[in-house]
């Protein structure tokens, strides 16, 4: 894939672990998205807003608060801003299906699958 594949989109990343999120941040980057993440999932609730994010990344299994409640949050707070979830759980795709996610990730991924991933839902 090209740099510049992303033409700025804006991306939020929930990730509690450091390594994959900053992982994710410099492939992002790397391919024009301007990407902010957060390891606490409430720490992402309080600054999310002012950011005004394209699309939402966010893990499933992570402490102080669940990837579902994050979800439903965003959902809530962003209607239109597709959400992309990611897990090693894939026993959970179905339940987000139902409660409209954009998009499921099961872990592990490449970097290709990501940038696939949200360059079909934005």
């Amino acid at each position: 894939m090209s740099n510049g594949a992303l033409q700025g989109k804006k991306i939020f990343i929930f990730e509690d672990d450091q390594h994959l999120a900053t992982m994710l941040t410099q492939f992002l980057e790397m391919q024009g998205g301007i990407v902010k993440y957060v390891l606490r999932p409430r720490e992402g609730m309080l600054i999310i807003e002012a950011f005004s994010p394209d699309v939402i990344i966010t893990d499933i299994n992570m402490p102080e608060i669940d990837g579902y409640s994050v979800f439903k949050e965003m959902q809530r707070k962003f209607p239109t801003v597709p959400i992309i979830a990611i897990t090693g759980e894939s026993k959970l795709k179905k339940l987000f299906e139902v409660e409209g996610i954009a998009a499921f990730l099961n872990k592990p991924f490449t970097m290709d699958e990501l940038l696939a991933t949200i360059k079909d839902v934005t």
